[in-house]
């Protein structure tokens, strides 16, 4: 009778032992970029408004966390780690670069990273000339430089379209 007592319990302790041992939590060890990135693309623009000319990090995760992080095209985009897990991306010129990032066990992934124009939209509201630094002009010069600045703003018709 006190044997079966502790072959039962004998076989409860390997059972308990079998689901704590069970790990329900697979950490995802995988080598990726953060979810902001969507399929491993990212578009940028240049000039950055940045002064010192980044337009922002990218974090790596996976992998065994010794990466080594290039740029094919550094005329385009070049890159700092700046980060264990992280590097920010600082635009040279128009185009299209890779960023590879390869861990300590060899496993890469790349980046596709577009380089696009920085646009500008510049809006008229008030049509006036100020003039900084004239005070050697004469009342008639001042005039006339108001009046040339003046004709080069585009005209309410050009705005329009």
């Amino acid at each position: 009778m006190k044997t079966g007592n502790y072959l039962k319990l004998i076989l409860m302790s390997v059972l308990t032992l079998l689901c704590v041992s069970c790990n329900d939590d697979d950490e995802d060890n995988t080598l990726r970029f953060s979810e902001s990135i969507v399929n491993n693309t990212l578009e940028v623009l240049y000039p950055s408004s940045d002064p010192e000319g980044s337009v922002g990090a990218v974090t790596i995760l996976g992998g065994d966390a010794n990466y080594t992080i290039y740029c094919d095209k550094p005329s385009v985009l070049t890159v700092n780690k700046k980060f264990p897990n992280a590097f920010i991306l600082y635009p040279q010129d128009w185009g299209e670069a890779n960023v590879i990032v390869v861990d300590g066990t060899g496993k890469a992934i790349v980046l596709k990273v577009s380089v696009n124009q920085q646009h500008e939209s510049s809006v008229v509201t008030q049509r006036t000339v100020r003039i900084v630094g004239g005070e050697t002009l004469t009342t008639e010069q001042q005039a006339q430089i108001r009046e040339e600045a003046l004709s080069t703003i585009c005209s309410r018709e050009w705005r329009r379209l």
